[in-house]
């Protein structure tokens, strides 16, 4: 955190000269000079105080506190003996200012302190008692002489008037401090640390020229270790740019961010917002987990038990983002099944699907993994250095799976020269229906002999049933890198895959080679 200036001893006299204004009020800031509003800031309610002309002046917020304070505090035409009693006053009773919860986001309300200043009001020095009945029945006219010689001291009473202390919680004394320091100077020494604090700030006073500099540096620091804290702070204050960006790095390390602490401390509506992302480079195994895990510490937020039922409560439509049927098989009826999480109902709907018997438009989560989860290319030939003149024709090739898999897409061997080459792959089942279609462009390089071509949304493969890959590649120049020393059984983590020819092959593809040389795969 940026330091802040030390109060130096105040001169009796001429503390003034040669500062500029804004010197000038940051001396009497700093050395408490003139004050007339005091708050207590923080667990510990430090006190600390300013000077309503400069906050009003600077703070929409401010100012409409100090004027519905001051229209409160108006004393009747007849002043009389009163006792006032104690308000409290709440920004959020003057401004209605909808913003998302954060942990560190500033409130304010107002107290009434046991100190007390008598105003004193008399027949002397100008002043009336208005319950004086005296005051209003015919009295003498004393003499000069009568009044020279009267030593009676004027008959006071008082009315009881208390000073208010604003309570300032939801922050530290530092970040408030910086705070004042920013609205006397417009000036603050910023630090990642200092701009997550400052920001909750600048937005519930409505300081937008803080907020500016907040979010700036933000921007210009956010990493792989603080995306979380800043996608916080991007949705609290609405600053698209930053919220982009942020979501750009947590989608990519999302293993490590849904891990974090920072993530734990997400309001709903971040958590939402990130879990829902199909672009999440982690496993529906690793997200389930950081949900359940995120909905244990909502549940302590909120006082309620730990237990599957608060968990799923306080988690709510949430829940709706973890794509239980595109989780690993073993996984599922392993960690996920047993428990207590999942209704009976939904339990049956995720098993109807994975046999096959139930659409995904009756489950009421996304069935297709992340674009981002890993795959990997499952080889089952290799490079051969001949060239193969490619006809036009579609090549072919039918396989199997022992298990439950997603298929992503496949590889391709390119084109001896550089060009463009038109893709046109059909995935068909064992009824030989298309379950998917890819039509789109790849540009080879004469260098590069290996080429991915990855389906608009991966497909769920049942084991035991036959797919059939039709691919029909074609560019300008008809020679093409080949695949030799074919094989018609791989293995893949537990699984096995079986390859077999297909009739629909027109070009020279078979288990001994050709086109088609890996399969793109995830668990």
């Amino acid at each position: 955190m940026a330091a802040t200036k030390e109060v130096s001893e105040v001169p009796e006299t001429d503390w003034q000269s040669n500062k500029t204004l804004q010197q000038s009020l940051e001396f009497m800031l700093l050395n408490q000079i003139g004050c007339d509003v005091q708050f207590e800031v923080g667990d510990q309610k430090e006190k600390i105080k300013a000077h309503k002309v400069v906050l009003a002046s600077r703070s929409p917020v401010f100012f409409a506190l100090f004027k519905q304070e001051e229209e409160n505090n108006k004393l009747p035409q007849a002043v009389q003996k009163t006792e006032r009693t104690g308000s409290v006053v709440s920004v959020k009773n003057i401004i209605e200012t909808k913003v998302p919860r954060s942990d560190s986001q500033a409130s304010i309300k107002s107290n009434m302190s046991n100190k007390s200043t008598s105003m004193s009001i008399g027949r002397g020095g100008g002043w009336i008692d208005m319950n004086d009945s005296s005051m209003f029945t015919k009295q003498p006219v004393p003499s000069p002489r009568d009044t020279i010689k009267t030593t009676e001291q004027p008959v006071l009473e008082t009315v009881e008037k208390q000073e208010k202390i604003y309570e300032i919680a939801d922050t530290d004394f530092n970040t408030f401090k910086l705070f004042l320091s920013y609205l006397y100077t417009d000036h603050a020494e910023l630090e990642y640390s200092t701009a997550t604090k400052l920001a909750p700030l600048a937005v519930t006073y409505k300081v937008n020229g803080l907020l500016t500099q907040t979010i700036k540096c933000l921007f210009d620091q956010v990493n792989a270790n603080n995306a979380c804290s800043a996608f916080e702070i991007a949705h609290l204050t609405r600053s698209a740019d930053l919220k982009m960006k942020c979501m750009y790095i947590i989608t990519n390390t999302a293993r490590e961010a849904i891990r974090s602490r920072d993530f734990m401390k997400l309001c709903p509506d971040c958590v939402s917002r990130i879990t829902e992302s199909t672009d999440l480079n982690a496993s529906e195994d690793e997200i389930y987990e950081a949900l359940i895990e995120w909905g244990e510490h909502e549940c302590m937020r909120n006082k309620k038990e730990i237990n599957p039922t608060n968990i799923r409560n306080v988690m709510g439509n949430i829940f709706y983002n973890i794509r239980f049927p595109a989780m690993n098989d073993v996984y599922y009826k392993r960690e996920v099944e047993p428990k207590p999480f999942l209704t009976t109902e939904e339990k049956e709907l995720i098993a109807k699907f994975k046999s096959g018997s139930a659409k995904k438009d009756m489950l009421p989560f996304k069935v297709h993994p992340r674009v981002n989860v890993a795959f990997h290319a499952v080889m089952r030939c290799q490079l051969d250095q001949k060239l193969q003149e490619h006809t036009g024709k579609p090549d072919a090739l039918c396989f199997d799976v022992s298990e439950q898999v997603w298929l992503h897409g496949i590889a391709v061997f390119g084109a001896y020269f550089e060009q463009t080459n038109h893709v046109h792959l059909e995935v068909r089942d064992e009824s030989h229906n298309v379950i998917s279609i890819y039509q789109g462009q790849i540009d080879t390089v004469p260098n590069d002999e290996v080429y991915e071509v990855v389906l608009h949304a991966p497909i769920l493969l049942q084991p035991d049933q036959i797919y059939t890959l039709l691919l029909t590649l074609v560019g300008p120049n008809k020679h093409f890198y080949k695949g030799i020393g074919g094989k018609n059984l791989v293995e893949f983590k537990d699984m096995k895959i079986c390859f077999y020819d297909s009739n629909f092959s027109k070009n020279g593809t078979s288990i001994e080679g050709g086109q088609i040389p890996a399969l793109l795969l995830s668990t």
